[in-house]
């Protein structure tokens, strides 16, 4: 993520969708971003934040059952607008969005869990049980919803986007 291969200034909109925990420098990400953005383009970011219900549950259980492990590095409150600023995007928002994935049934809830986060080394009665451990699940007149959280965070590269021939 910290050597992405476009032309700079090639790019109205960059996003990236709970990528970055898994890279060390972070910054680079965001250089990056911006040097492939147009003047007025937008950079939206979301990823799982440190200490949160998903940090644990991914660094423990997943990292435990998956064939690749987990040691994701997560982010601070604030980090997102922290890093935009450092490589110049303006008019910066962040915020912590909770919500529910929706599933017909536990069966659908443990098979997405399973597949999504390869779980190989474990048996379904052991996502079931890690899930119920970690996140609030919420009957409903659906199914189930399970608690899932990220922080979100947009900004701008500064500068007028060119005008449309």
């Amino acid at each position: 993520l910290g050597n992405i291969d476009l032309p700079d200034g090639s790019m109205d909109r960059v996003a990236c969708l709970a990528g970055l925990h898994h890279q060390e420098r972070k910054i680079d990400f965001f250089h990056e971003a911006r040097r492939i953005l147009r003047p007025g383009g937008r950079l939206a970011v979301a990823d799982v934040l440190e200490r949160s219900p998903p940090a644990r549950f991914l660094n423990g259980p997943v990292d435990r059952y998956s064939d690749l492990g987990h040691d994701g590095m997560f982010l601070e409150p604030g980090q997102f607008s922290a890093l935009m600023a450092e490589a110049g995007f303006t008019g910066i928002e962040e915020r912590l969005e909770t919500y529910c994935w929706q599933f017909r049934d536990a069966a659908e809830m443990v098979s997405f869990c399973h597949s999504l986060f390869r779980m190989v080394k474990a048996r379904p009665e052991d996502v079931e049980r890690e899930i119920h451990r970690y996140f609030a699940v919420i009957p409903n007149k659906r199914g189930l919803g399970m608690e899932w959280s990220l922080v979100y965070a947009s900004g701008t590269k500064p500068g007028e986007p060119a005008a449309n021939g």
